[in-house]
């Protein structure tokens, strides 16, 4: 039985309003996933349907994952082909790091048992998670920006990681005499999440 032990999380914030990126190069992850090529590009506005291009062509048989500037193709564009998009992007910044955490996800559960069953029976529906992480307090960031929509970035190793938007739902301080100060913040997932392992 392999074991691991625990490591970082990180959290990001959106810097200024989205900018235009024009018929960017996408580099081929698998047979259909793309990934914008330039790093700097990669977090996506939600607001903004991207627009992408198979050879200068466009098509719309795509689906997108706005955290990490993913395309996700619904058939094999071919190997060799020039997949590009088109769309606005932001800039992210790190505020925070923290020394553990804890991510709960879960699915509501609707019955639809009928008249005369004799078991109950369930369908699922809303998927939803939260994640509490522990940081050392440096300064008065999650206080000030309190349901904030932020990036959340929680690593299970040292590559592989939980990726998703959320706010920040609460904070609380903790203030010891014999130790230092920290916070302790709640996240609620807002849309996705993404598990990468690389």
């Amino acid at each position: 039985m392999s074991t691991n032990k625990g490591y970082l999380g990180a959290v990001y914030m959106q810097t200024g309003s989205a900018t235009t990126f024009t018929t960017e190069a996408c580099t081929r992850v698998t047979a259909t996933r793309y990934q914008i090529t330039a790093t700097a590009k990669q977090y996506w506005d939600k607001a903004t349907t991207p627009s992408v291009f198979v050879d200068a062509s466009p098509v719309t048989n795509v689906s997108f994952e706005y955290l990490g500037g993913y395309i996700v193709f619904t058939e094999d564009p071919g190997i060799g082909t020039a997949v590009t998009v088109t769309g606005k992007y932001y800039t992210v910044s790190q505020v925070a790091g923290f020394f553990d955490w804890s991510l709960e996800m879960s699915a509501d559960m609707l019955e639809v048992t009928d008249l005369g069953d004799a078991d109950r029976e369930y369908v699922p529906g809303l998927l939803g998670y939260s994640c509490t992480a522990n940081w050392f307090w440096g300064d008065s960031t999650f206080f000030e920006n309190l349901s904030d929509n932020v990036i959340v970035v929680c690593y299970v190793d040292a590559t592989k990681r939980y990726e998703f938007f959320a706010r920040s739902s609460g904070v609380s301080t903790d203030t010891p005499i014999d130790e230092t100060i920290k916070e302790q913040i709640t996240f609620t997932g807002n849309a996705e999440i993404y598990y990468r392992s690389a």
